[in-house]
């Protein structure tokens, strides 16, 4: 962050959120825009950026901003894809199809599990932050069936690496775990349900809308490699 006397000019976030790449996103108040402010803090960026093991990071900007995706650009940033970032409809009321399914926060035996299975999105370092963020699966007769994670920040209730097991898929059950996610965090006192689906995920959307999410904004996201 870089202030000027007690005023934000500027932040950059970096962070790891389910993947290999690390994600990077920032903003400049509106005063303090086209005076570098910006590239300074992207300085800082690629220093931790190379301090770290990641080989990518993903700089994202709303499909809407043009300064941002020229500013991406001009550092070197590729197109890699884009997502939409949904809210729930908190008035729409689905019912469960299924009484026979266990959601529960996994507990430290569930790792190994979680490990062994089919998980597309998954990797060794996700792996090993499992039980440092709040991780929950959905099973049938103990059998692992899929796993999401619930996050809830300023009364905002995010849900992240939804899937469910390839020999599970087509038969409502992403649907359930969608669902028992969104009664989760409810239950948690969340004012607010988001989530970020690719745009090409043609599926998942059609999932996600059916449930009462609604396309909010695009977000575009560009790479970088060392």
């Amino acid at each position: 962050m870089l202030y000027d006397g007690n005023m934000l000019a500027g932040y950059a976030g970096i962070g790891s959120f389910g993947g290999e790449a690390l994600e990077v996103n920032g903003m400049v108040h509106p005063d303090y825009r086209k005076k570098g402010i910006f590239t300074r803090l992207f300085s800082l960026v690629k220093d931790e950026f190379y301090k770290r093991k990641s080989n990518e990071m993903l700089l994202l900007s709303d499909n809407n901003s043009a300064a941002g995706i020229e500013f991406i650009k001009k550092a070197g940033g590729e197109y890699h894809h884009s997502e939409y970032d949904m809210n729930l409809d908190m008035d729409v009321i689905n019912e469960l199809r299924f009484d026979d399914l266990t959601f529960r926060k996994i507990i430290y035996s569930d790792i190994r599990k979680i490990s062994e299975a089919d998980f597309e999105f998954l990797n060794e370092s996700d792996i090993e932050e499992l039980l440092l963020s709040p991780t929950y699966i959905v099973e049938k007769d103990d059998a692992l069936i899929g796993k999401t994670r619930l996050e809830i920040n300023d009364n905002i209730g995010g849900i992240y690496g939804l899937e469910v097991l390839p020999e599970y898929r087509g038969k409502g059950y992403g649907r359930e775990l969608l669902l028992l996610s969104i009664i989760g965090l409810k239950e948690g006192n969340a004012e607010a349900i988001t989530l970020q689906v690719e745009t090409n995920n043609k599926n998942a959307l059609n999932l996600y809308k059916s449930c009462g999410f609604k396309e909010n904004y695009t977000m575009d996201y560009y790479s970088i490699t060392k």
